[in-house]
């Protein structure tokens, strides 16, 4: 029994649970200001919360996880010390175990009660149904196929409900009380059936499953409750406001609401219209009817959370703190053994008559213990100097690496300094008279043009007034060429044969 409380498992398990309140703590912080901040829909805020929280269960795992494979790695560095403080975290990780193992239970407990919530939910989609009327199951059907659902939606009458739900993710099923159909009209039947098939397209059910473990694990945690309470809310929002977008009038969907709201449901693992909170359902229905879709965290509950967040925050870090042991040098810590007429260094505050009164075994035991204790610190001085020694050696084969590396990088740019001037020099043909007398035998005009044109320069053509109505043109070419440099050719050119 003794090596299953001192296991690493538990002291992992405990100090997860207490770095969970303030983990999820500051996450249930980070959504309620970034909900204060901008604007989101119920959708928006419904994915913000809901992936908070997840992101809360794996920073849980995590922590585990790695305290388990090094208990000291969740442990912040000694900045208390007082002696009260020490003692209370002392009990604190002397009690951990207790508090995994309570945990444990309590929370095998909860699971037990899920598996049957879960079989009652399911024993709800075969007992005491009745078929819906047609022009309901017609409407079921015509709304799946607008709203893109795939799977097969069925609906029935159910006499052992009391609140519309939805059951089911592969194969879903929507019940409805038999009390309902003589309440609401058809056009509130109608609005309360889009809500439920809301939450089959948005896959709320497989959602609400893992919502419920979550629950589960963290059944302590106020943070991750309140999460969840605005998960619960803002998935009901937008369910809600599937059904407005579809024009139904939102006062007869509000009186809907209430009327069902009236009526308790039964446990289930199921999502009833009306919620598990008649607080959330009086929200909703000053929602439909105020057309109220703002933030509803006020400056004064953003305060409020700054605050509660720095408290459990300094609470659960309590235990993670150790007093701070004031180093003594090791000459001091080392020494002989006085005679009653010599004086006790002050390191000690010991008066002398105590030291003469010691016993000699005891006064042995402790100048061995201490020079075991400088010893140690001896030997981690010198493996310190040998890792540093082995660095430096490794610094410097570096830094030859890298100067190779700098003057073989030198070279190359270089040799592309140099094939880059080649070019440049290449790419400047300058057009010489011999070049524009190889050109006269060309027979068109326009072929001159395009091949001073190709050289880069920038040219001018006139040509003489008594060649205008000849055949043969006496043209002045003028050209500028890339050095700014001017040329002049008079060439003859033969337009026809």
């Amino acid at each position: 029994m003794q090596a299953i409380i001192q296991s690493a498992f538990l002291q992992a398990l405990a100090q997860g649970l207490i770095a969970s309140i303030w983990q999820m703590a500051i996450i249930w912080l980070a959504c309620l200001l970034l909900m204060k901040l901008f604007t989101f829909s119920s959708a928006q805020k419904f994915n913000i919360a809901f992936i908070a929280r997840l992101s809360g269960l794996v920073l849980f795992f995590y922590t585990v996880f790695n305290t388990y494979n090094d208990p000291q790695a969740n442990w912040p560095l000694p900045v208390f010390t007082n002696t009260a403080l020490f003692d209370f975290n002392s009990a604190l990780i002397i009690a951990m175990p207790y508090l995994a193992i309570l945990y444990i239970a309590v929370f095998i407990f909860k699971l037990n009660r899920f598996g049957f919530t879960y079989a009652a939910s399911k024993k709800l989609k075969r007992d005491d149904l009745i078929k819906m009327p047609a022009e309901s199951r017609l409407f079921v059907q015509q709304m799946t196929e607008l709203l893109s659902i795939h799977k097969k939606v069925k609906i029935y009458l159910s006499k052992k409900i009391n609140c519309p739900l939805t059951i089911g993710f592969l194969k879903p099923v929507i019940l409805i009380p038999v009390a309902a159909v003589n309440n609401l009209t058809t056009q509130q039947m109608e609005a309360v059936i889009l809500h439920e098939l809301a939450h089959i397209k948005r896959a709320d059910y497989l959602l609400f499953i893992l919502q419920s473990l979550v629950d589960k694990i963290f059944f302590f945690n106020i943070f991750s409750i309140m999460l969840g309470n605005i998960i619960e809310k803002e998935r009901e929002n937008a369910c809600d406001d599937w059904v407005i977008q579809f024009r139904y009038n939102s006062m007869h969907y509000a009186e809907a609401l209430f009327k069902l709201g009236r009526l308790k449901a039964i446990p289930v693992l199921a999502m009833p219209l009306s919620g598990k909170r008649e607080s959330l359902l009086l929200g909703r229905i000053k929602r439909l009817l105020h057309n109220q879709n703002k933030n509803f965290y006020s400056a004064r509950s953003l305060w409020l959370s700054f605050f509660s967040v720095a408290v459990v925050a300094f609470v659960c870090l309590l235990p993670y703190c150790k007093p701070v042991e004031t180093a003594m040098p090791v000459a001091a810590r080392t020494f002989t053994p006085a005679s009653p007429t010599q004086n006790v260094p002050a390191v000690f505050n010991e008066p002398v008559a105590a030291v003469a009164d010691a016993k000699p075994v005891q006064q042995t035991k402790k100048i061995t213990k201490e020079k075991e204790q400088a010893n140690s610190i001896l030997d981690k001085q010198a493996q310190l100097n040998a890792m540093a020694a082995k660095m430096n050696d490794d610094s410097e084969a570096f830094l030859e690496k890298q100067n190779y590396l700098v003057q073989v990088q030198q070279k190359v740019d270089s040799i592309q300094s140099r094939l880059q001037i080649e070019q440049t020099i290449n790419s400047q043909v300058l057009v010489t008279p011999e070049i524009m007398q190889k050109a006269t035998s060309y027979k068109n005009f326009k072929q001159i043009e395009h091949m001073l044109a190709a050289s880069g320069d920038s040219i001018k053509v006139t040509e003489t007034e008594a060649s205008k109505n000849n055949y043969q043109k006496q043209i002045t070419i003028e050209s500028i060429d890339k050095n700014g440099n001017k040329h002049v050719y008079s060439v003859v050119i033969q337009l026809y044969q």
